[in-house]
């Protein structure tokens, strides 16, 4: 990812409906720490989709109860 860029993070269910905005803001270089809490999640399969500049990548992940 670009270094001191405006990034946004975000989680979407498998269907693409945004669940929650995790980031919106410039982020520095380097190593950046996101929490989300899940306590009002259901369990299933969702995305955390990271978006910097012209970069998109996606991590799958899996809320258990």
């Amino acid at each position: 990812m670009h270094p001191t860029a405006f990034s946004r993070t975000f989680v979407t269910d498998l269907t693409g409906n945004l669940i929650v905005t995790l980031v919106n803001e410039v982020l520095s270089h380097g190593k950046n720490i996101i929490s989300w809490n899940t306590s009002g999640l259901n369990p299933g399969i969702y995305l955390i989709v990271l978006k910097q500049g012209n970069k998109t990548q996606s991590l799958k992940t899996i809320k258990i109860e």
